[in-house]
């Protein structure tokens, strides 16, 4: 389990099972096939300098998405976040919570996948 404070709460994620990690990895991918520097900003260890490319990487990807399938990572990977022990309801943060919290279920779902490398060469090879 990961924690991490957001807007004066304490977020806690506890990874997917392998089966349901998959599908979402599979689904990541697919979207963010375009937007490596979004996967390497999951991927970056130090939180300021993540935000930041994260922030520069969303800019350049915003042209190019597939806003629905973004919209529905963004809210499946927040309802598996609890605070304050429920689950988290994107509904009721405002846009930077809920970004802050989507990035930090996605970093630790996924990080260590991209961090190893394989990651990058996955979606090297789909731009190919």
């Amino acid at each position: 389990m990961a924690e991490k404070k957001i807007a004066n709460r304490t977020y806690r994620y506890d990874r997917m099972p392998a089966d349901q990690g998959l599908r979402m990895l599979l689904r990541l991918l697919k979207v963010l096939g375009p937007a490596r520097g979004i996967i390497e900003a999951i991927a970056e260890s130090d939180e300021a300098e993540r935000d930041a490319k994260a922030m520069s990487a969303i800019g350049d990807f915003i042209g190019e998405m597939d806003s629905d399938a973004v919209y529905s990572i963004v809210m499946d990977m927040v309802k598996q976040v609890r605070v304050d022990g429920e689950l988290a309801v994107p509904g009721v943060m405002d846009l930077q919570e809920l970004l802050q919290v989507a990035m930090f279920a996605l970093q630790t779902e996924f990080g260590s996948f991209f961090a190893d490398g394989a990651g990058s060469a996955l979606l090297k090879g789909r731009a190919a």
